[in-house]
């Protein structure tokens, strides 16, 4: 019915709901003076997840038309939902071109009532995805330090956090 989108909004990066049949976006984090990025809607469609460099950074949560934004964790890109939305997984860089990446992006798990967290991978991870189970995430990584991106799966509990524990995808 509905989907949500990042824009340039004046002198910074807004997100915005729009209907399928509207006309008109309604804009949601206006309100915040730095970028709003990576929104993420929840299994249900009733809430929204979302990197914000307002209020000191971190990933936030709302409802699904920009009410009772609260801050869930103070570091963190590119959420995503368990399917059971009791929690989001994050890495902790900004998605951008592999070769111009220099750095290990943590993969995180992050309990959206109380924020607590949990390392999931010591691989270089980015864009998460859970299993439509639960049991699993899967995202994509630099291999060692070459830029050969790989495809890879680890529990989502965290036991297979070693390097070696990951599931190569490809």
């Amino acid at each position: 019915e509905s989907f949500v989108f990042v824009k340039r909004d004046g002198g910074d990066a807004d997100l915005f709901l729009q209907r399928i049949d509207g006309a008109k976006p309604i804009p949601l984090t206006a309100d915040c003076e730095q970028d709003d990025t990576d929104p993420e809607f929840s299994p249900d469609g009733r809430t929204i997840a979302y990197r914000s460099d307002c209020g000191g950074g971190g990933i936030f949560v709302m409802g699904a038309t920009g009410e009772s934004s609260r801050r869930v964790s103070d570091f963190g890109y590119a959420p995503a939902w368990s399917p059971d939305a009791s929690e989001l997984a994050v890495v902790t860089e900004r998605t951008g071109p592999p070769t111009s990446r220099n750095s290990i992006s943590e993969l995180w798990a992050v309990r959206t009532d109380t924020g607590a967290r949990r390392r999931v991978s010591e691989l270089d991870a980015m864009a998460p995805t859970w299993s439509p189970d639960g049991r699993q995430i899967a995202f994509w990584g630099l291999r060692g330090e070459t830029f050969q991106r790989d495809l890879w799966s680890v529990t989502a509990d965290g036991s297979q956090i070693a390097k070696e524990a990951a599931l190569s995808l490809v």
